[in-house]
């Protein structure tokens, strides 16, 4: 199941809009760059975790927070570039941390994603499952707000994101690899694209033949 909602969201002045992996994201380069989500009354992860985002590193060096989610002075979660590998960690509330790590490359986009259903935390990469790695509990509750791209210890990611992607639930598979589908308008053609001369009144007949170029993680349309 899906939990949809938009929630406010502010970002650093110098944080600049860039082509993304669908119309535009937001590029992170200066060191105070940022996006954040307010905490909001129904950011409660007690019953499960999913992250979402399109991304493109520039590069892989030192620790980059994807998203994160402020917990005194730790994180409740963390979706991170870390030691040239993508790591996802939750914090639980008997203090235990459950983590999993996954090969990513740079300079490429990508789709990541993270979900932990209270037994097991789990990577995606393009839609695809990861890592995984066991641990049962409940994430640690946290007042902070949702940081995205950086964070208060100045980890920032160096690159693009776009499309983030939140549920208060752990998203299944299908889902996770639904919201890798990039949707592109159809290509309606005419077939002939000129006819000869035609009298008025004199019916002509056409082929027409609409293209979908979505990509291949979309559903069926209707057109």
């Amino acid at each position: 199941p899906r939990r949809r909602s938009r929630k406010p969201a502010q970002r650093a002045v110098s944080v600049a809009c860039v082509p993304g992996a669908s119309v535009q994201g937001v590029k992170l380069a200066g060191k105070d760059d940022i996006v954040y989500a307010p905490d909001q009354p129904d950011f409660i992860f007690d019953q499960g975790l999913t992250i979402a985002a399109w991304i493109k590193a520039n590069s892989l060096g030192g620790t980059q927070s994807i998203v994160r989610k402020r917990f005194d002075g730790n994180s409740s979660f963390t979706l991170a570039i870390d030691d040239k590998k993508l790591t996802f960690v939750v914090r639980l509330t008997n203090g235990k941390l459950v983590g999993v790590t996954a090969a990513i490359k740079a300079d490429r986009l990508t789709h990541v994603a993270a979900t932990y259903d209270g037994q097991r935390a789990q990577l995606y990469i393009d839609g695809a499952l990861a890592a995984k790695a066991n641990g049962a509990g409940k994430i640690a509750p946290g007042a902070g707000p949702i940081l995205i791209g950086n964070d208060a210890d100045g980890r920032q990611f160096k690159g693009m994101i776009d499309e983030i992607w939140l549920n208060t639930l752990a998203a299944p598979a299908d889902v996770v690899k639904g919201l890798t589908c990039i949707r592109k308008p159809p290509v309606a053609t005419l077939s002939p694209a000129m006819t000869p001369a035609t009298p008025p009144n004199t019916p002509v007949a056409f082929d027409l033949a609409v293209t979908n170029p979505s990509g291949a993680s979309c559903p069926a349309d209707q057109f």
